[in-house]
């Protein structure tokens, strides 16, 4: 009988635990449910509020939330642009990149991130560029030589020199850090560079930088480690080089070297590390200079420092990139330099100043109002006229070449 009643409690004792922890377990999923709708809902609204304009990781500007147009709301473009915004002002959404570039490129070791390898010593490298068709390639480099033989003569004509100055990509200047997964592109440079040499008329004086590069011994780098520019290092190579020929029509000119700036140390965020997600620690690299001495000069249309003080290759070099820009000096005996070029001439135009009287610059991928640079010669009158034309993502194009002669201008129309 004891047994029989003991047996019935222990029944009862059961079913109420089970009911106990089916009543648990549904506060828990209220709970949890709860918590996710809220969390849910809090991001919503957050994401719906967000006004960010621009994403410094990706560099681009943010598609924002468009007003509430009832007339609009089915259309496509409408939904579309809607749809762009919730992705573009998510919440922490600058973080999640971090996590998935941290993800794809350290843990899961992928070997591109975008269009970004990261080689050796954590150096920063574009993708390679492919060239599928060698001879059509040799027909685009020939007919590039001819149009700037055109142009050189018509420059040269008028009492300048023209320095055709032609800078590699950072897998071609700096192949040394390569990963090994990486095709190395300097037979496709050479053949180009030998192409110019064999092309290109007497009224060139052309300078490959990546030979200048390649006889440097020392310590320092000559690129930065997560940008495409090239550094203080490589850009005193080629100053010296376009010296020698300075000096040659001004014998007085005053040169100067690194040991006569101060140079501070920065962690350089580089457009490359920008482009995946900052994942790259590459340490303090020398970046802003500073002349130990008193430097005079004049800029004409801009308050822009020569030398900026941040942690970018634009501030650190004139301010960034301008279409136009006129700088005088006190040095009236020294020659008057034009330079056309692209963000790759900022550090060679401030570096240039001290050792001329006046610096005049086209960069014509903003500049769209001037004459070919033939023209801006006849009216400027320069000594020397610097032609360097190259970008970060190929050895060469026509186009863009074409372009930095101005003759993409309306007034360069052929």
């Amino acid at each position: 009988m004891t047994h029989k009643v003991r047996s019935s409690n222990s029944l009862i004792n059961i079913e109420e635990s089970e009911e106990k922890r089916i009543a648990r377990m549904k506060w828990i999923k209220i709970l949890f449910i709860g918590c996710f709708v809220a969390f849910i809902g809090f991001t919503g609204l957050k994401t719906i509020a967000g006004k960010e304009a621009k994403s410094l990781t990706e560099g681009r500007s943010l598609t924002q939330f468009p007003d509430l147009d009832y007339s609009e709301m089915t259309k496509d473009s409408y939904l579309s642009e809607v749809e762009n915004a919730f992705s573009d002002q998510l919440s922490s959404r600058e973080n999640k990149i971090h996590q998935y570039y941290d993800l794809t490129v350290n843990k899961l070791h992928m070997k591109y991130a975008g269009s970004v390898s990261i080689g050796k010593d954590n150096q920063l490298f574009e993708q390679p560029q492919v060239i599928n068709d060698y001879a059509a390639f040799d027909r685009e480099v020939k007919k590039l030589a001819k149009v700037v033989n055109r142009e050189a003569a018509k420059i040269t004509k008028n009492g300048a020199k023209f320095l055709f100055i032609n800078y590699p990509r950072k897998d071609v200047g700096a192949k040394q850090y390569l990963p090994s997964y990486y095709p190395d592109s300097t037979k496709d440079y050479q053949r180009y560079i030998r192409i110019l040499r064999q092309e290109l008329s007497d009224d060139v004086i052309f300078i490959d930088a990546n030979e200048l590069f390649q006889k440097y011994d020392g310590d320092g780098l000559l690129y930065y480690k997560t940008d495409h520019h090239v550094n203080a290092n490589g850009t005193q190579l080629v100053y010296d080089e376009v010296m020698k020929y300075v000096k040659q029509q001004f014998p007085a000119t005053q040169t100067k070297s690194l040991s006569d700036y101060r140079i501070k140390q920065k962690v350089v965020a580089g457009s490359y590390n920008r482009k995946i997600g900052y994942v790259v620690s590459a340490g303090k690299e020398e970046i802003t200079l500073r002349p130990k001495w008193k430097l005079k000069y004049k800029r004409l249309n801009s308050k822009a420092p020569l030398f900026g003080k941040g942690d970018t290759y634009a501030s650190a070099f004139m301010g960034g990139d301008y279409a136009y820009t006129d700088i005088t000096t006190p040095q009236k005996d020294a020659a008057k330099i034009m330079i056309s070029g692209s963000s790759y001439t900022n550090a060679l135009e401030a570096m240039i100043i001290p050792s001329c009287r006046e610096m005049i610059s086209y960069d014509y991928r903003y500049n769209t109002k001037s004459g070919t640079l033939a023209q801006e010669a006849a009216k400027q009158s320069p000594d020397y006229v610097i032609y360097i034309p190259n970008q970060s993502d190929a050895h060469f194009s026509y186009e863009t070449f074409r372009q930095h002669l101005g003759l993409s201008n309306k007034a360069g129309k052929e």
